[in-house]
């Protein structure tokens, strides 16, 4: 129940009697669920950390974010309660003139109610709050023979206890909001400490698999007869009553249904938010992991599966003990860089074609121990293909230079 619909329900019963006291007062607004989320929140925060899990990480973001939007929200919804309690507060001091024929005195009591309460403040400090409740509390008692008198300051006091309750709620949601920033502010710092230059991949809560698993969204991916680079385009339907965010993340695999065609792996993928109802499409980017077989077709592509897994737990018939394993997420980004420093040696080669060979090579290398002799025959079986008329010793130079880029990468993603 929303902060604001449960305070009003208990300022609608006048007959509920409500103490001053810090200590008897209740949390309204569902704080106690919304720090639980938080927790679970942090933990998985503090989890992406330990694994330098930047999806994960974002993940845990969203979910802080939304808290500091609810307690946001909270705190508004308290102003515009009080900013009600106030204009209450105006209709009971402004009988007091009808009571109190001296109008010295009806002044003097008008002006203490002004001065607990006075307009255009956002919400009151308790201890102001507190002020009022004894200074009508000292009122009663100089009025209690009249009888009207005695009974707005009642109904003045009592509209100070639901003051105090709403200030005691909105300084306890502010508190909060501080510790949820603080503690956001914290983690930021700790995961760009410890894993700068280093970030891997994986999914939990928009990960595409995971949500077609679910049932929250078809999800299907149609080859472009390519091995690497633009590899597949990704179709979302969401099948719910909502907008759904889907996210195809980096180190994710596309198995074909078909032994024919090439394992793939996804390496880039844009975040698409589809409403209710309706399908979007995606355009991926990865790189094949069998070098001996064929891309997924434009038409006619296999069903392709995507197991809902991080690339550590998931070795689609790779060697475990292979070190690089779960380094494949990092290769594109690592090229881009080492690129852009000039570490490489020259190729010749186009900068997209560049780019997308020491990647590709570097894959089949790590999941099925493609070496400089296997690369040299594609060379090789690319000057034919295309008449170029490329010298053996201009192949073999190319050949060690693109290796020479490949060791490069390889050392660069192992420090970590």
């Amino acid at each position: 129940m929303r902060l604001g619909k449960l305070l009003c329900l208990v300022l609608a019963v006048s007959s509920v009697s409500l103490s001053a006291s810090a200590e008897s007062y209740y949390l309204p607004g569902g704080m106690d669920n919304l720090r639980g989320k938080f927790n679970h929140a942090v933990s998985d925060y503090l989890e992406a950390i330990s694994f330098c899990n930047g999806a994960l990480r974002d993940s845990a973001e969203r979910q802080i974010e939304q808290i500091q939007r609810t307690i946001s929200a909270s705190k508004d919804d308290i102003k515009r309660i009080y900013s009600d309690m106030v204009h209450r507060m105006d209709d009971i001091y402004s009988e007091f003139p009808r009571y109190i024929d001296n109008p010295n005195e009806a002044k003097a009591v008008i002006d203490t109610l002004m001065n607990i309460v006075p307009s255009g403040l956002g919400v009151p400090e308790v201890s102001l709050a507190y002020s009022g409740l004894n200074t009508v509390t000292d009122l009663e008692g100089r009025y209690s023979t009249q009888k009207k008198v005695a009974d707005l300051l009642k109904r003045a006091k009592e509209q100070l206890r639901e003051i105090i309750k709403t200030s005691l709620a909105y300084n306890d949601w502010a508190r909060f909001g501080d510790e949820v920033a603080e503690e956001l502010d914290r983690l930021r710092k700790d995961f760009r400490k410890e894993c700068r230059g280093r970030e891997l991949g994986s999914w939990r809560y928009e990960d595409a698999a995971t949500l077609e698993q679910a049932g929250v969204a078809d999800v299907s991916l149609e080859g472009k007869d390519r091995a690497s680079g633009g590899i597949f385009t990704g179709r979302v339907r969401n099948n719910t009553g909502e907008p759904v965010t889907v996210d195809f993340p980096a180190g994710a695999w596309a198995l074909p249904g078909e032994f024919a065609y090439q394992r793939m792996f996804i390496t880039e993928g844009d975040r698409v938010s589809v409403p209710p109802g309706e399908t979007r499409s995606v355009p991926l980017e990865g790189f094949c992991a069998d070098p001996k077989k064929y891309p997924p077709p434009s038409e006619g592509s296999p069903d392709i599966y995507l197991p809902p897994s991080t690339p550590d737990s998931f070795l689609p018939d790779a060697n475990p003990f292979n070190e690089y394993f779960t380094c494949l997420p990092l290769l594109p980004s690592t090229v881009d860089r080492l690129r852009e420093e000039g570490r490489f040696p020259p190729t010749g080669l186009p900068p997209a074609m560049e780019r997308l060979t020491l990647i590709q090579w570097l894959t089949w290398n790590i999941m099925e121990d493609f070496n400089p002799e296997d690369g040299k025959r594609k060379i090789e079986e690319q000057v034919r293909k295309t008449g170029g008329r490329q010298t053996p010793e201009q192949i073999q130079q190319l050949n060690e230079n693109i290796w020479a880029g490949i060791d490069l990468v390889k050392k660069e993603v192992t420090k970590r």
